[in-house]
């Protein structure tokens, strides 16, 4: 037995022989020994309540921001003023990437007549 419940059961013991001359313990299953168990019930500490556990907070999922009108128009000029020059630069392709749909730009090549680019910059 634990100390706690040692002490509880000593005390609950002596309010059982209070008032008696002789201190005892009595034997288990006898009605001595109920009485005790009943007095031990009374000081024994009722289990607490556990505290409700906080659901975890969940982040809210990062939307990406989509590119602003003015900017997708100015993206499109680019893309079209590029490919009036009859030239695509890779690199600046990636970027119209970025602010453009992939229908866009597929679009834009089949307009000029530069369709076999397309499997390249989308591959």
């Amino acid at each position: 037995m634990s100390n706690k419940k040692s002490n509880l059961w000593i005390e609950a013991l002596k309010k059982h022989n209070k008032g008696k001359g002789v201190f005892c313990v009595p034997r288990k299953g006898s009605d001595e020994y109920n009485d005790v168990i009943k007095i031990y019930a009374t000081l024994k500490p009722k289990p607490a309540v556990p505290k409700p556990v906080p659901k975890p907070v969940v982040p809210k999922a990062v939307v990406p921001k989509s590119v602003p009108v003015d900017k997708k128009e100015k993206a499109l000029k680019d893309l079209e003023d590029m490919l009036k020059q009859g030239s695509v630069d890779t690199t600046a392709m990636v970027m119209f990437k970025r602010k453009l749909s992939k229908n866009e730009i597929t679009k834009m090549l089949k307009k000029y007549s530069m369709n076999q680019y397309i499997p390249i910059i989308f591959n």
